[in-house]
């Protein structure tokens, strides 16, 4: 033990180690902001979705009634069974 201990390197000074636990604290405050952007397109997205006018569901009028179908499925499973679908967002 006692030569393990010998040939181990210094322990690093706490201003080292502080700076080591900012770069954590950037990377968790990156990936936060990252995953709102993420959230605030997806939230567009769906509402685009939904938008008759919207040019794209125009276009693609079997791909809007799908997905308003599903929606609609959704919805009324999450009315159905409201217990089972909080289970599901953990």
């Amino acid at each position: 033990m006692r030569a393990a201990r010998a040939t181990a390197p210094d322990k690093p000074g706490y201003g080292d180690q502080v700076g080591s636990g900012m770069k954590g604290v950037d990377l968790s405050l990156s990936h936060g902001f990252n995953g709102m952007i993420r959230g605030g397109a997806n939230a567009v997205s769906f509402g685009r979705s939904l938008n008759v006018m919207d040019p794209y569901n125009w276009a693609h009028p079997d791909e809007f009634a799908t997905g308003l179908n599903a929606t609609a499925n959704g919805l009324l499973q999450t009315a159905k069974d409201p217990l089972g679908t909080a289970e599901q967002m953990y």
